[in-house]
């Protein structure tokens, strides 16, 4: 699980490298391998040929090549037309300016990409494997490769830097790379030359045989593991994509390790989710007895509220002399006038039964007058009386065959 990890944080875990030839009719032929790391150790296999629709013989990337996603890392070792390999010793602080001139006279240095690899030191005596291609002739190549991939994070005009794949074969005198003969000593390039026909050799690297043809593009997939940042040629466009995949598997990177403490808290979540869950499922019935009480107290308080309002509005909560007035009113009845109805504390509208509002310190009297003269004597006697504020007529309605009045008055007390 720990190497599993580690390997979660390697910026660049995979790497394609492509030899690519170019042809004199301007088509390239390509071998490709493909270099993982894993477990601390880094694993290569040739990219076997299978057949690509849509790919014509014409087409920047061979049937070779096809299984590689366009945004997999590449790595570019580029042969054959164009590019020339010279063997030089020259000062040691001579500039590359100075060098190009003197491998092809009378041309403009800024017009050339070069590549050095050294084999021997000797004071101020430098030699040197120069490659030299013009930048226009390779731009054009890189730029037919990137409409198949996106990242070409770095490209080589020489098969010469094998600085990081030689200290892993098994003491090599020589090697064969196409028509190029390099001549090796203690693992280290000492010469090389130029044959008239390819010759093909294999090798073994880690009890693991392998074609000779592919130890450059192994080279450079080798050096992008172990060092992401470098670069085998001063290819601005090249080093930008080199920038933007880095920049992306940091990216990618920070995602991964963003899941780890996200997933954490939701592993948290989900148990602080799971206790109180069952714990609100054991605690359920007793909430709903609950419930049921807090309806049933609502509803009491409801009804209470009510019926206080009504005892209130009537005015029973108060004190009161119903039989205090009831006398004084008796008393003052004088003969002629009989009572039908008492009224204390009256109804406001009587209509509505849904709700009661009454009267609070109003008496309402109906009765039978055979008077008129004794009735309005009575209702002076009842506006001086104690305790009365006020005596008002509310109907008056005489029968002329009876000589009989049905009176209705209302009575305003303290």
């Amino acid at each position: 699980m720990i190497q599993d990890i580690k390997n979660i944080f390697n910026l660049t875990p995979k790497v394609y490298a492509i030899d690519v030839e170019i042809n004199s009719d301007g088509t390239y032929r390509c071998n490709a391998v493909k270099l993982t790391r894993q477990k601390g150790s880094i694993h290569f296999a040739a990219l076997e040929v299978s057949p690509v629709d849509g790919m014509t013989s014409n087409h920047p990337v061979n049937s070779q090549c096809g299984e590689i996603s366009r945004k997999d890392p590449v790595c570019l070792i580029l042969s054959g037309k164009g590019i020339i390999h010279r063997k030089i010793t020259t000062g040691a602080q001579l500039p590359d300016a100075d060098i190009i001139k003197q491998l092809i006279p009378n041309v403009n240095p800024d017009d050339f990409y070069i590549r050095k690899q050294e084999i021997d030191r000797q004071k101020e005596k430098l030699t040197q494997i120069v490659s030299l291609a013009r930048k226009s002739f390779i731009d054009k190549v890189i730029a037919d490769l990137s409409g198949s991939f996106d990242f070409i994070v770095d490209v080589s005009i020489s098969p010469f830097a094998l600085d990081d794949i030689l200290p892993v074969m098994q003491n090599e005198n020589s090697l064969y790379y196409k028509n190029i003969h390099i001549l090796l000593r203690e693992n280290n390039i000492e010469d090389f030359t130029v044959q008239a026909e390819n010759q093909t050799q294999t090798l073994e690297i880690g009890s693991q045989p392998v074609d000779a043809l592919l130890l450059p593009a192994l080279g450079i997939g080798f050096s992008f593991l172990i060092n992401p940042t470098g670069s085998h040629a001063p290819i601005e466009a090249i080093q930008r994509r080199n920038k933007e995949f880095l920049y992306r598997q940091k990216t990618q990177l920070t995602g991964k390790i963003s899941l780890i403490p996200v997933f954490i808290i939701l592993i948290i979540n989900f148990l602080v989710f799971d206790h109180f869950y069952k714990k609100t499922q054991e605690e359920q019935p007793q909430v709903a007895k609950q419930e049921e009480l807090i309806n049933k107290v609502k509803l009491l308080n409801e009804t209470l509220a009510a019926k206080s309002k009504f005892l209130q509005q009537s005015g029973l909560l108060t004190k009161n002399k119903i039989s205090f007035y009831a006398d004084r009113i008796a008393n003052t009845i004088p003969d002629g006038i009989t009572l039908t109805d008492w009224q204390f504390n009256p109804p406001a509208d009587p209509n509505k039964k849904e709700t009661f509002t009454f009267k609070n310190g109003i008496i309402v009297i109906s009765g039978i007058s055979n008077q008129s003269a004794g009735f309005n004597e009575w209702i002076k006697e009842l506006k001086s009386g104690e305790g009365i504020e006020s005596a008002s007529i509310l109907g008056y309605d005489h029968d002329i065959k009876s000589n009989t009045a049905l009176f209705t008055i209302e009575l305003t007390v303290q």
